[in-house]
């Protein structure tokens, strides 16, 4: 069964509540010493610093992951300006 874009568009948002407030540390980077965000495209949209999957893991065009990777960033935007309404509103009530 194919997901709707809205049900895509609200598993990314309930994911990135989850972590939200939450260290952004992988659970084993204490014992590592690895600092990898559990959700780099949260983290990174937050700090306005995100620049896409390919750029994040330097996947170049002609990769087959590359328009995959653009169709996601694409759906992940518009997650994050209902995830910020979502922000403004908590922070109001």
């Amino acid at each position: 069964m194919n997901k709707t874009k809205k049900q895509k568009i609200n598993e990314i948002i309930e994911r990135w509540k989850k972590f939200d407030g939450k260290s952004y540390l992988l659970p084993d980077s204490i014992k590592t010493g690895h600092t990898l965000p559990v959700c780099p495209e949260l983290k990174y949209r937050i700090t306005g610093k995100w620049k896409g999957y390919n750029q994040y893991v330097g996947i170049k065009p002609g990769h087959p992951d590359y328009l995959k990777n653009l169709k996601q960033d694409k759906l992940e935007d518009e997650a994050f300006e209902i995830f910020k309404q979502f922000k403004i509103k908590r922070i109001g009530e």
